[in-house]
């Protein structure tokens, strides 16, 4: 798994925990250890929220490093939508599985899915989807609570990579 913040940018062995199919989603455990753990916000989101989406998008043509893109949530989870959140933030290939952050760098989706329109619009897996997940395969997990402190964008950016 390749890992990269503002401090380092490392490559560490992982092994998968469990899979699911419905919603896309797995666990891997890394061989490393995390300054701070990260927060799912689990409370659904509004349209016209402000949103960072990270990730390692198309790395052999914009390198290894992490990138940030930011947007909106454009769509709220409906079954049109495979109750996935719409946003307008910039996504491509090697985005999935990266988190959509909120401005107060909690992780309120997990990117999933870019769907190709007139214009290109991102799809994630809403939390508290992701940690019904999480919860039933590690049933140790203990979630953090949320942040309810707003921050700007790069240190959303430094607290989340």
């Amino acid at each position: 798994v390749q890992l990269g913040n503002a401090s380092r940018n490392e490559t560490v062995r992982a092994t998968v925990v469990a899979v699911s199919e419905k919603p896309d989603l797995a666990i891997l455990r890394v061989e490393t250890t995390f300054d701070k753990p990260v927060t799912f916000d689990p409370q659904p989101c509004s349209r016209g929220t402000d949103i960072m989406v990270l990730g390692y998008p198309e790395m052999f043509e914009l390198g290894a490093t992490l990138k940030a893109t930011r947007g909106v949530i454009s769509g709220l989870p409906s079954p049109a939508l495979d109750n996935l959140y719409l946003y307008d933030a910039v996504t491509n290939g090697g985005n999935s599985g990266g988190p959509v952050c909120d401005a107060k760098g909690n992780i309120v989706a997990v990117h999933c899915i870019g769907v190709n329109t007139a214009s290109r619009y991102g799809g994630g897996i809403p939390a508290a989807e992701v940690l019904a997940f999480v919860q039933k395969s590690l049933p140790e997990y203990k979630p953090q609570t949320p942040t309810s402190a707003t921050l700007d964008w790069p240190a959303v950016d430094r607290q989340v990579s």
